[in-house]
């Protein structure tokens, strides 16, 4: 029982550190935007490969196999960076109109939104498509928005 008391009167939850440990978690939150920026990109590569992907969004060719031709594959992959430039461009916009906190609300929004296009409509390329789109602009907005909200907190 004294270990337990003592971690709230001394030490880590004691008041001189509950800062410290507030800006430490909120770095930490703010940080995950950074990982969004890879994620996305390491996991639909695996995705492109599978079978069940090519019978949902792909062809039958002459051999009777589902194909997924290669057009609509580069267009479902590199939509992601024409919305990340979008999201880039526009979030020292949002981030002046809405803060910080607001610019974070918004992308993790329209990661949201992206994220339920792309996963509600199997089988639909075109919004599958804006889906991707959508998830790049809410990747650009983070990745620009992270730094400076992490410097701005803690300066």
């Amino acid at each position: 029982m004294r270990d337990f008391k003592y971690i709230f009167t001394d030490g880590l939850l004691s008041p001189k550190y509950r800062k410290s440990l507030l800006y430490a978690a909120i770095c930490n939150k703010a940080s995950m935007g950074a990982v969004l920026y890879g994620y996305d990109g390491t996991y639909f590569t695996s995705v492109l490969a599978t079978k069940k992907w090519a019978e949902d969004y792909g062809e039958i060719n002459a051999e009777g196999e589902y194909h997924f031709n290669s057009s609509d594959k580069s267009l479902s992959t590199s939509i992601v960076f024409v919305g990340e430039l979008v999201g880039a461009l526009s979030s020292s916009f949002l981030g002046d109109y809405f803060g910080r906190k607001g610019t974070f609300i918004t992308a993790c929004a329209m990661g949201v939104i992206g994220t339920i296009l792309q996963t509600v409509m199997t089988g639909n390329l075109p919004i599958f498509v804006v889906g991707r789109m959508v998830l790049g602009i809410c990747v650009g907005i983070m990745s620009n928005a992270t730094p400076l909200y992490l410097s701005e907190i803690l300066s």
